[in-house]
């Protein structure tokens, strides 16, 4: 027991380091205007039980949207570092370094059952991880989410939504809607860009705070997916 509680909190101790270097990079980069963050007035300060939602362009979120909220997790990263939510296969991946070092916020999601797990058993382990998502939330915490459930482009053009002016995302999974619908946390879209259609930065534009209440999980996956297209749309093209 006592070696288990030495790991973690060197794994800790190493994600603290690794999202400080991660958080500085970023604000160098926010400086130099390779990456621009619109609307940062509307990143909420101290706010608990809170649900970041963002699409999934790239590889690249789970690293940069935690260093939107440095400045609150810096003093007290038990309190208000955000958790994350990788896909359970990636964990399997050459980038396994990348997870260990983060793996003390980590709530592993079973995206598909591994090779030799039974239907129950792989249902067992999603029932496990939104459980500790739920508790995570009830007692205050923060969470991040990729509510397509992979990268935007891994499914065809004909299953993505698709905003006014053209911006894509795959309709938000059921357990991440029944997630909100049970909870019933303050949920913040951001929405992730890169370079396009004569955009020269990288774009963060964070939308804002919204409470679903009390309202089935079908009707919170609409509404999620409204709000996010709709920020998707704000600024200029």
């Amino acid at each position: 027991m006592r070696k288990l509680k030495l790991k973690k909190a060197a794994q800790f101790a190493l994600a603290y380091v690794a999202g400080a270097v991660i958080a500085l990079v970023f604000y160098v980069l926010r400086a130099t205007r390779v990456v621009r963050v619109e609307h940062r007035e509307r990143v909420p300060r101290r706010q608990s039980s809170l649900l970041i939602i963002s699409n999934h362009p790239s590889l690249l979120e789970p690293f940069v949207i935690p260093s939107l909220f440095f400045t609150e997790w810096a003093l007290s990263p038990r309190i208000w570092g955000p958790w994350s939510t990788p896909d359970r296969g990636n964990l399997r991946t050459k980038l396994v370094w990348c997870f260990w070092i983060g793996g003390a916020r980590n709530v592993p999601i079973p995206r598909k059952k591994e090779k030799g797990e039974s239907h129950d058993a792989f249902r067992e382990a999603t029932y496990a991880a939104l459980r500790k998502l739920r508790a995570i939330l009830r007692i205050g915490g923060r969470i991040v989410v990729f509510p397509e459930g992979g990268r935007t482009t891994s499914v065809p053009v004909v299953k993505r939504l698709r905003s006014v002016k053209g911006y894509e995302l795959r309709p938000v999974r059921k357990r991440v809607s029944e997630l909100i619908a049970q909870t019933d946390p303050s949920v913040l879209p951001l929405w992730v860009e890169y370079p396009r259609c004569g955009c020269t930065r990288m774009r963060i534009k964070v939308g804002h705070v919204i409470r679903f209440g009390n309202i089935d999980p079908e009707t919170v996956a609409d509404q999620l997916q409204s709000a996010m297209l709709a920020l998707a749309d704000e600024g200029e093209d």
